[in-house]
């Protein structure tokens, strides 16, 4: 029932009343915000997004540079963070010789107790569901647990509401998942599988198959396509798997150790500020995300028909990566027709605190004023403006005219 969720970003504008009753989680959760708080510095908004989901409090100039290099996936709370948990507890349970189903059902209990800690977002809960699963197929030894966990998932979400089909989360969730497992067998025989070099090459090929499949949800909704995220992803994953690992054992007791609790924020701060260098020099390049107007539909079918091939074996496997190749660069070169029939028009956008206008006539189109840079959030340039260009149609701008010299929308 609830028709709008808001962040504070200001702890200034917020006022913390405590739950009333007997609510151990919740004073527990609030205490762990707080510590972590103290124990991490300038490091503790980009800790509490990316082990409680906590996105209020990160830094404006963060948030803008993992926006603009593609990376801002890994501070929202996803299957990312999901599968970074059971690395890490599965890595510390093979040290320890513990037994195959022994560590599954730990890891069992683990997510359960993870979920109810850190804050409710759909896209952890569907995660935390399809992890679920697999570990249940896994314990009791049912094979094709990936496809098993990505079905079952998909279908008892969608009994409960068939609605979420339209959610752009929900379809970037299930098509990312489902690229990784449906191409994992497409990896080049030619490419080293052994060694510290094929794990690497293993890993970007899991975010070359989760791009693949997401690349026609993402240019139709957010009309921006990251080209380096899908390489940089397993290089800023390094730093922050280590901060997964440690900041769980930080938040499951550790952080209220005396002695224990400032060490270990140090090293949390440090792992943090280690993550967050990557997408600052990323984000700083233009080519960091690429703007995509609207694609054609012929191209979104050929694409389409491309991954299908891709999925499969031999020679068509080879057809589709020749037509995916042809139907993104058809995409950039061929986009959605202008609509140059229109009379002359003004559409007027909400960029925040200001407006922007757009005039449109013939083939032509002049921006009046734009959207606003970092501005505690997400730019409105990109959020707005660019999206409503894209779905005109337009490609290029005859020019820009700003009426004053304001930060909101110049």
């Amino acid at each position: 029932g609830i028709g709008l969720t808001a962040a504070a970003r200001s702890p200034q504008l917020v006022h913390f009343s405590e739950p009333e009753g007997w609510h151990p989680l919740a004073w527990y959760r609030r205490a762990l915000e707080q510590r972590m708080l103290e124990d991490t510095g300038r490091s503790g908004g980009a800790l509490l997004a990316v082990l409680l989901g906590e996105r209020g409090l990160q830094d404006p100039g963060e948030v803008d540079a993992l926006s603009a290099s593609g990376l801002y996936h890994l501070v929202a709370l996803s299957g990312f963070n999901v599968v970074l948990l059971i690395f890490a507890f599965s890595g510390m349970a093979h040290l320890f010789g513990t037994h195959p189903r022994t560590r599954d059902l730990a890891s069992l209990v683990l997510l359960a107790a993870y979920g109810a800690l850190v804050a409710d977002q759909p896209s952890l809960s569907r995660a935390l569901l399809m992890a679920g699963i697999f570990l249940a197929a896994r314990i009791l030894a049912r094979p094709q647990g990936g496809l098993l966990a990505w079905s079952a998932a998909l279908a008892l979400l969608l009994a409960y509401d068939p609605r979420w089909i339209l959610d752009a989360g929900f379809q970037l969730t299930f098509a990312a998942t489902l690229g990784i497992l449906l191409l994992w067998d497409a990896y080049p025989a030619a490419v080293s599988r052994a060694g510290l070099a094929g794990a690497l090459f293993r890993l970007h090929w899991v975010g070359l198959a989760a791009l693949a499949a997401t690349l026609p949800f993402v240019a139709f909704t957010f009309h921006r396509v990251s080209l380096l995220g899908w390489l940089a992803t397993p290089l800023a994953s390094l730093p922050l798997m280590a901060v997964q690992a440690l900041g769980t054992a930080y938040m499951f007791g550790l952080a209220f150790v005396p002695g224990v609790h400032q060490v270990l924020g140090w090293v949390l701060s440090n792992l943090t500020q280690c993550f967050l260098l990557l997408p600052s020099w990323l984000g700083e390049g233009r080519w960091g995300s690429l703007f995509l107007p609207t694609p054609g539909w012929f191209w979104v079918a050929l694409y389409a028909l491309a991954f299908a091939l891709l999925c499969a074996a031999g020679r068509a496997r080879r057809v589709g990566w020749i037509l995916a190749v042809v139907a993104i660069v058809g995409t950039w070169g061929w986009t959605a027709a202008f609509p140059t029939g229109t009379v002359p028009a003004l559409a007027v956008l909400d960029v925040g605190q200001a407006s922007c206008q757009v005039l449109r006539w013939g083939g032509h189109a002049l921006l009046v004023d734009a959207g606003n840079g970092t501005y505690r959030g997400p730019t409105s340039g990109r959020a707005v403006v660019e999206p409503y260009l894209a779905t005109a149609g337009v490609r290029r701008l005859e020019g820009i005219v700003l009426t004053h010299w304001d930060e909101d929308h110049a």
